[in-house]
């Protein structure tokens, strides 16, 4: 066989592993198409609202910096690159002022559509697989005192907020989990709050001290007696 035969070999072949790359995809979509599938499957999981309102507004500014300062038009999702992404990244730090933890966060919401959109087949790569992650700086966390505990709570008059932020001192629930607990979910004896549905979705038993057990007893018998 003559090389000009190898070379119409080779580009025959090529074009037809193109063509199997692009038959793997259903079709093009715009980037809000893709966005408004990947924001009813979030919705279908059960995400909270925090979540849902968080991730739209996060894809929505990517999608409107890509549109007017990139594209100047329509985006479709299988145009968008690692590239594009950091781009964004950097606009969102120059332009927008945003944190490392924002501009993190954004990185996560876009990895995680375009996980959505591979496992759908509407693109055949993640382009924010491509993108180093953001290195948030370390800090130390700050921690009140048992002293400074004490001199919170004290300064508490209504029972009811008392027994509250106690029990958010004590054991390190979220406002959201406290909220939600009725008074059968504690249990003085065994000293344990049952948590339902916190973090992920998950039940979880959470113990206390006899510091609480103390105070909640003192409230149940004296604002809770009914």
């Amino acid at each position: 066989m003559s090389r000009k035969s190898d070379y119409y070999v080779v580009k025959i072949f090529h074009r037809k592993g193109e063509n199997a790359m692009e038959n793997n995809i259903k079709e093009r979509i715009t980037f809000q198409e893709g966005m408004e599938m990947f924001m009813k499957s979030l919705d279908s999981r059960d995400c909270s609202n925090y979540t849902l309102k968080n991730y739209h507004h996060i894809l929505e500014t990517f999608y409107i910096h890509m549109a007017k300062e990139v594209f100047n038009g329509e985006v479709y999702v299988q145009d968008i690159t690692s590239h594009h992404i950091e781009e964004h990244l950097l606009y969102r730090k120059n332009v927008l002022n945003n944190s490392p933890v924002t501009r993190l966060n954004a990185l996560i919401a876009i990895q995680s559509m375009y996980k959505y959109l591979l496992r759908h087949h509407y693109v055949n790569h993640n382009p924010a697989d491509d993108v180093d992650r953001i290195k948030l700086p370390k800090r130390e966390r700050v921690y009140l005192t048992a002293e400074e505990i004490h001199l919170v709570l004290n300064a508490i008059k209504n029972p009811h907020i008392y027994a509250a932020a106690a029990t958010l001192a004590y054991t390190g629930l979220r406002i959201s989990e406290l909220v939600s607990l009725k008074i059968s979910d504690v249990d003085l004896e065994k000293q344990e709050i049952f948590v339902r549905c916190g973090k992920n979705k998950k039940d979880r038993v959470v113990p206390f001290s006899d510091d609480l057990k103390r105070i909640l007893n003192g409230y149940v018998k004296n604002h809770r007696s009914n």
